[in-house]
């Protein structure tokens, strides 16, 4: 039987193999990960414990393992907390300047207040019990839990039943082998990616690469035929580049694999128009399907424009998390928030080089150097 009582937050264990996010090796990696998967909601959250501290009532569910009181469900809360008291180190990305000076400002009665939570702690015997706990608050829908899980959580948690789940396989080896993604991309992916999307397109990918099924797929990746053309449909699949509407044309994955559409016999056209049939001997490699063009002054173009913009090198944290919001902002609704955002994107990057190069940030009396004059010696620099 389950026990009820106060826990210190310093002596429970965050799950490494929370289903929301890729299994983690260290507490610090779970917390970037978790804050990475949905950073509004963490922050939110964060923002909540801070204002009003840990409501009593909600109990964190533990289960002891190996020594351990693992946490089971409340990852996000204790993540939070951890934060807050100081038992971890601040992500790499750094606090939203809101909750940081809320931390530094905190009171002696709030800590003393929070450094205790009710939990629910159940024995290493009882492990099947607290997995149809966790499941009934996550897993049926928002009506019976708290935060629903997304497509890549509920896999995981079907996956370790031992159902068959060849989309996570082949994701999982993706963002592990593949050099398309970067660090923040192989995060966000691992705990947030159109899923059903991929399991779709790995179905009718499956016959134009000799394999007989998604599991193949999974199982034989990367050792398939096609690789780097399959690595660039998973890319864009998690880009949103892709979607049910393209993966479910006439003759696409012919296109995105290069592979030459077949002639039906006994008719003069191809299956997707009514073409000469003797192109096909012209030129047997169908054309690759081009991008989709947006006049300049439409919001879908910016959006396209920051999809492809893949910051690379250190100390970078700060402009990936703003290259986030930026993405998921409405340009069209709030432009001038997304200009806000912009804004500080140059002027990070900027700083950021200048340093790298050995330009002067500062003027001679020691204060900042203008956006526009930091710019300007940056395109100095860089002309000559």
């Amino acid at each position: 039987m389950p026990t009820v009582k106060q826990v210190l937050i310093k002596g429970l264990a965050l799950d490494l193999n929370n289903y929301r996010v890729t299994k983690q090796h260290s507490e610090k990696a779970a917390i970037e990960a978790l804050i990475s998967s949905k950073p509004d909601k963490f922050w939110a959250l964060m923002n909540s414990l801070l204002d009003d501290g840990y409501h009593q009532t909600e109990n964190i569910i533990v289960l002891k393992q190996g020594g351990k009181k693992i946490v089971k469900e409340g990852n996000r809360r204790i993540a939070s907390l951890k934060i807050i008291l100081g038992y971890v180190k601040k992500p790499s990305s750094g606090l939203p300047s809101d909750i940081d000076e809320k931390i530094q400002n905190l009171s002696k009665k709030w800590t003393l207040a929070n450094k205790k939570i009710p939990c629910v702690v159940y024995d290493a015997s009882e492990v099947n019990v607290v997995e149809k706990l966790v499941a009934l608050t996550h897993a049926k829908g928002e009506s019976a839990g708290r935060d629903i899980w997304n497509a890549i959580a509920r896999a995981r948690h079907d996956k370790e039943k031992g159902l068959p789940e060849p989309g996570l396989d082949l994701l999982e080896k993706f963002l592990e082998k593949s050099t398309l993604v970067s660090k923040d991309q192989k995060i966000r992916w691992g705990g947030d990616y159109p899923l059903t999307v991929l399991n779709e397109a790995a179905s009718k990918m499956c016959p134009l690469l000799e394999l007989d099924s998604s599991q193949k797929l999974a199982s034989n990746y990367p050792k398939i035929n096609f690789k780097n053309k399959v690595d660039l449909i998973i890319f864009n699949i998690g880009s949103a580049d892709i979607g049910f509407k393209d993966i479910r044309t006439s003759n696409y994955f012919y296109q995105a694999l290069d592979i030459p559409v077949p002639v039906d016999k006994g008719s003069t056209s191809t299956p997707d128009d009514n073409s000469d049939p003797n192109d096909a001997k012209k030129d047997p490699k169908p054309k690759k399907p081009k991008a989709k063009s947006y006049a300049n002054t439409d919001p879908k173009a910016v959006k396209a424009i920051l999809r492809k913009f893949k910051p690379m090198g250190p100390k970078r944290e700060k402009l990936v998390a703003i290259l986030n919001e930026a993405k998921k902002l409405d340009v069209g609704e709030y432009p001038h928030a997304f200009c806000f955002l912009l804004r500080s994107m140059f002027e990070i990057s900027a700083k950021i080089y200048a340093v790298e190069k050995k330009i002067k940030t500062k003027k001679n009396k020691g204060n900042d150097k203008t956006l526009v004059t930091l710019l300007r010696d940056i395109t100095e620099k860089l002309t000559n």
